[in-house]
């Protein structure tokens, strides 16, 4: 009984969380829960590109980063819940400063401001910048071990 009540409770939780996920309607909303990873192509890195954040999901889930590979008329993501208006593919251009003609990677922290601006997607340099935050250096910290009692 004791199992299945807390079953129950986790079940409610976890699709809680999805229906709040499901009611986003902008990028900040993931401030704090997330780092993201905006890939802006002119159309031709979006696959490869796609892919590669595809293959390294696991990485990606453990530093807690949604990415978003957009070009001027689609998004592809890891994103579950439908895009909000500013991660659409118009409103995510807004984070571009590189001329459309050229692919423009960007990070942006948990705390929203942008860490990284690159030419190409570089995981391996993407992952040691991020490893090196100190939001992330906590969240690998091993958890504190308990005191002994007197």
């Amino acid at each position: 009984m004791k199992t299945a009540l807390t079953t129950g409770l986790f079940l409610a939780l976890v699709c809680w969380g999805q229906a709040m996920e499901i009611t986003i309607d902008s990028m900040e909303a993931l401030q704090w829960k997330h780092r993201i990873i905006l890939v802006l192509t002119d159309g031709r890195d979006k696959d490869s590109s796609t892919q590669m954040l595809t293959e390294a999901q696991g990485d990606l889930e453990e530093r807690h980063v949604l990415w978003f590979c957009a070009d001027a008329d689609s998004v592809a993501t890891n994103y579950r819940a439908p895009l909000p208006s500013d991660l659409q593919p118009a409103g995510i251009q807004r984070y571009r400063r590189a001329p459309k003609a050229e692919t423009e990677v960007i990070l942006i922290g948990k705390d929203g401001g942008v860490k990284y601006r690159g030419p190409k997607l570089n995981l391996e340099e993407i992952f040691a910048l991020i490893d090196s935050m100190p939001m992330r250096r906590l969240e690998m910290a091993p958890p504190p071990r308990p005191q002994k009692g007197p």
